[in-house]
């Protein structure tokens, strides 16, 4: 059976843009990725918004905020709650990303979007799985995920439903690196339809070697003339592959008067968690950094003196402290800044990466977070203060109307016992004994609950004019009760060990455990305790100012991408049935589409699809089949006959309109006769094989089969046909090759 396979593009499928998109498989929605930029513009995910609600998973592919950028904004306010999927790494390396790109637009600007106990929640709701872990859904859906390349944990998706295999493969590596292997992706073969991006249609392939000695070279021109360099990367990503070429380009003769510096608000955490992820990195043991220092803040960056190199994230140079580090070094001519990726479309950093010459002047503004001091402190702490107070006086007008309410059921309840209890006279009899001992247990109680019997006396005095029954006073007692089996008595050997070897069982009990596990599932956790004290966002006047753009500006490849040669040979070498191009430039995208329609002969017309943002495109593989639902009277009077894992019958039937939009085939009156169907292949070497296990002399004479040497099986472009002598021996071979098939 094939599925009916709908994709839409919920963002900007042009220019570089974010991922994110609804994939339909029948009734079932599932989300390919969730990303957003560095801009966090709420505008971009109008359409997300819509249709969030009814999504029923989730697939991530990368950790960055391309990918997954969005995720905890639409859980956290939209309503995704659905279960969500993604590789250990991207789980793990993802939070890094986010935590690092809040507090860069925290601090950059009034942001309410979400907090970082948003992300903390939503990052909960993703099931870690591995590699070629196969995951199947109620629905009948089953998805499973491939080694991309490029960042650690990066995955292609394969989603198979009903025989319907798609293969979702975006931003891939065909390269391995120093931390990665390359992409999986060349053990696929013949998927039905094929998801692909082409943002490197037209990108070039250069040498790995050419590009990290251009690169290293640039840096000790830069470092030898006096000058600063800036790398702007990523948190987590690829900038990680280009930490290890830093840091073994800082182990060089020569250069240990220079000081190189990883930088992001979370840059220890990373570098300690990707250690650890040994089942997704190649060299774990290469990432303990000997040259290469790690700061969190922009202030201990400024006390390093002298030529420098810091890789720092955020390079779209929007927020954070990387726009801080871009306006102290473009300025001056020695120094040097270097992309190692693309940025994102619309961003500073993006207007910078596409300046053919210096020399320009633009304006760069520069926000920071300060605290509340004088009037705003006392306004702030008065309306805080107000607030509390609301809330208190809400909880006593609470607790006074539970109190009422619960006096008068108390009453209720006395009342009623005084009517039909005729032992009220003794009771009250009782008086001077209850009093008593009441007094005695006041003397052992505690002044808290002297004041509770009091208050509860006159609140049952003044509602019912009643004392309670008599309680009389108890006291602790515990039984101990000795276990035995078939043996005697069950001893408890901790009674009797050392006092020394007790006290070192209690000092390694489950804590240590569950800080072991928790480190593995997420290592170094970051401790981001943003300060209690208020605080605003103000306009930087001192740093605010126009700057010239005088430095050298440069591009590194280390994206981790593929290119157009590879690109190519990938697409011809998998052979996929149907082709859905997104992302990357019109022209590129254009070139390729033609190149796939040219050189893969086996594509139906119109197999290829370059997919638009905001409409939902009908990518199904068999393009002339339609979805009905059979009715019950119907389906009752089916002959089913078994064909391989599928079951198969002739139906004949009137289509009719059925609700939500679904034809309805309802039985006909007086059904027609029909041919008989054989369905399913044969292949007569095996059939022979079949014969010779029940006992006959089958072999092959010059292209048929001959039987007994009285049947004689051949097959042709139309079925097989059968012939020879009648006899139990024809009519027996005749009844076994029809058993072979399903027959409607």
């Amino acid at each position: 059976m094939t599925s009916q396979v709908k994709l839409e593009a919920l963002c900007s499928v042009e220019n570089e843009g974010v991922h994110c998109y609804i994939l339909q498989l029948d009734n079932f929605t599932m989300l390919i990725d969730c990303g957003w930029t560095e801009k966090f513009n709420e505008a971009d995910l109008d359409r997300l918004k819509e249709v969030a609600p009814s999504i029923q998973a989730v697939l991530l592919s990368y950790p960055d905020l391309l990918h997954l950028g969005a995720y905890v904004y639409a859980y956290s306010k939209l309503g995704l709650t659905c279960p969500c999927y993604a590789t250990e790494a991207v789980h793990v390396m993802g939070q890094f990303f986010m935590y690092d790109a809040f507090e860069s637009v925290y601090n950059s600007r009034e942001f309410g979007l979400f907090s970082v106990e948003d992300i903390s929640e939503a990052f909960k709701n993703i099931e870690a799985i591995k590699y070629s872990q196969t995951v199947t859904l109620p629905s009948g859906v089953s998805f499973s995920a491939m080694a991309a390349g490029r960042m650690i944990g990066g995955s292609l998706w394969k989603i198979i439903k009903d025989g319907e295999e798609l293969l979702y493969a975006v931003d891939y590596n065909h390269r391995s690196d120093h931390l990665l292997q390359k992409t999986t992706l060349d053990t696929v073969s013949r998927p039905s339809i094929f998801i692909t991006d082409t943002t490197c249609a037209s990108t070039k392939q250069v040498k790995s070697a050419d590009v990290e000695r251009d690169f290293c070279n640039n840096l000790r021109t830069t470092l030898r003339r006096g000058g600063d360099v800036l790398v702007l990367g990523d948190t987590a990503g690829r900038s990680l592959d280009v930490l290890l070429v830093l840091d073994a380009f800082a182990q060089e003769d020569g250069l240990s008067t220079y000081n190189f510096v990883f930088f992001s608000s979370c840059a220890d955490v990373v570098v300690d968690g990707a250690r650890k992820l040994v089942d997704f990195v190649k060299g774990a043991a290469d990432l303990r950094l000997k040259k290469v220092q790690v700061v969190k803040t922009y202030e201990k960056i400024s006390e390093i003196a002298g030529p420098k190199v810091v890789l720092t994230s955020m390079s779209g140079l929007e927020t954070g402290p990387s726009r801080r580090l871009f306006k102290d070094i473009c300025s001056i001519p020695n120094n040097t800044i270097i992309f190692i990726d693309r940025p994102h479309v619309g961003t500073l950093g993006r207007d910078v990466w596409n300046m053919t010459k210096n020399s320009s002047t633009f304006m760069m503004e520069v926000f920071c977070r300060v605290e509340l001091e004088g009037e705003e402190l006392e306004e702030y702490n008065r309306r805080i203060r107000e607030e509390e107070e609301e809330r208190n006086q809400a909880s006593r007008e609470d607790d006074e109307d539970n109190d009422e309410a619960n006096g008068e059921n108390d009453a209720d309840d006395m009342g009623s016992d005084s009517d039909n209890d005729p032992s009220d006279d003794e009771e009250e009899g009782e008086e001077e004994q209850d009093n008593a001992i009441e007094n005695d247990s006041k003397a052992k109680s505690d002044g808290v609950a002297r004041t509770s019997s009091k208050g509860r006396r006159r609140h049952i005095g003044g509602r019912a004019g009643k004392k309670r029954a008599r309680m009389n006073p108890s006291y602790a007692f515990t039984t101990h009760h000795q276990t035995w089996d078939d043996y005697g008595l069950v001893v408890d050997m901790s009674r009797y060990k050392l006092k020394e070897l007790a006290q070192v069982d209690e000092n390694h009990t489950g804590e240590e455990e569950d800080e072991e596990e928790e480190d593995t599932v997420l290592p170094g956790l970051l401790s981001h305790a943003f300060k209690d004290t208020p605080t605003k966002v103000v306009k930087d006047e001192e740093a605010s100012q126009k700057v010239t753009l005088l430095c050298q500006v440069l591009r590194a490849d280390f994206e981790g991408r593929t290119n157009s040669e590879s690109m190519r040979r990938i697409v011809t070498n998998i052979k996929p049935r149907h082709i859905v191009l997104v992302g990357g430039e019109e022209q590129p995208t254009k070139l390729f589409a033609e190149y796939c329609e040219k050189e893969l002969p086996d594509l139906k017309e119109g197999a290829v699809v370059i997919a638009t943002e905001g409409k939902r495109i009908n990518v199904t593989s068999e393009r002339s089949i339609q979805q009905v639902k059979l009715r019950d009277t119907l389906v009752s009077a089916l002959t089913v006959s078994k064909a391989d894992d599928y079951d198969v019958s002739w139906v004949d039937g009137i289509l009719v309109d059925g609700q939500k939009g679904m034809a309805e085939l309802e039985a006909e009156t007086e059904p027609g006769v029909h041919d008989v169907v054989f369905v399913g292949d044969l292949q007569l070497s095996k059939f022979r094989t079949f014969l010779t296990e029940r006992g006959f002399h089958a072999r092959f004479v010059l292209g048929p089969l001959v039987v007994d040497d009285v049947v004689l099986i051949t097959k042709n472009q139309h079925g097989f046909q059968v012939e020879g002598v009648v006899c139990d021996t024809y009519y027996k071979v005749r009844d076994l090759l029809y058993n072979q098939f399903a027959i409607a």
